[in-house]
């Protein structure tokens, strides 16, 4: 079975860095303005309870138990990509996730139809802590120092959560990983828009 094609879903995210570098220049990155600009509609949670708090807590008790804060899909009738995301039950940086994510669904083409759940989970969530905290900012000898010394700093710094603070930890350790050279351009996107954002933060 064909694995997730991490070098495109890299690409597609310099891609967005580079036609919104902007927004895409400061961190943590502001992930709702950026689905924003690319013309997707938010819909949260809170704004179909409206102010009932009977209402939020009976929302709160039936999707306690899940773990999906959010979804997308293509409404025909007003030609838009909707992103629906739980903002009742789910913390700052786990919505900010989530709606990455589903960006990633809808960048990524899944929206469309995939023959892979399990594969488009994956590259979805690829994509998400990709464009959040892309690791290529470990070529920056500063960065990585700072990050090496302080690990959960990534947490603060790109607003994620500390469970994937770890994972973009050990990524960023495997400086092995990245080509000897910036030979991919969307590195170069990446790190012209961030590593400033970074080093002064």
């Amino acid at each position: 079975m064909k694995g997730a094609d991490y070098e495109r879903i890299k690409k597609i995210v310099g891609d967005i860095y580079e036609e919104h570098s902007d927004i895409m220049s400061r961190i943590p990155l502001d992930i709702f303005e950026v689905a924003r600009e690319m013309g997707f509609k938010i819909i949260k949670a809170s704004q179909r309870i409206g102010i009932n708090h009977e209402k939020v807590l009976q929302f709160i008790e039936i999707n306690k138990n899940k773990d999906v804060f959010g979804f997308s899909f293509y409404n025909s009738l007003t030609e838009e990509f909707v992103i629906y995301i739980d903002d009742v039950n789910a913390k700052t940086n786990k919505q900010r996730f989530s709606l990455a994510h589903e960006i990633g669904h809808i960048a990524l083409g899944h929206i469309e139809g995939v023959k892979d759940e399990k594969l488009a989970e994956d590259e979805a969530d690829y994509f998400a802590g990709y464009i959040l905290c892309p690791e290529c900012l470990a070529r920056n000898e500063d960065i990585f120092n700072e990050i090496y010394e302080e690990p959960f700093k990534l947490s603060y710094l790109f607003g994620i959560a500390e469970d994937t603070a770890m994972i973009k930890y050990r990524h960023f350790c495997n400086r092995n990983a990245l080509s000897p050279d910036l030979g991919c351009n969307y590195e170069e996107i990446i790190m012209s828009c961030l590593e400033r954002s970074v080093l002064t933060k």
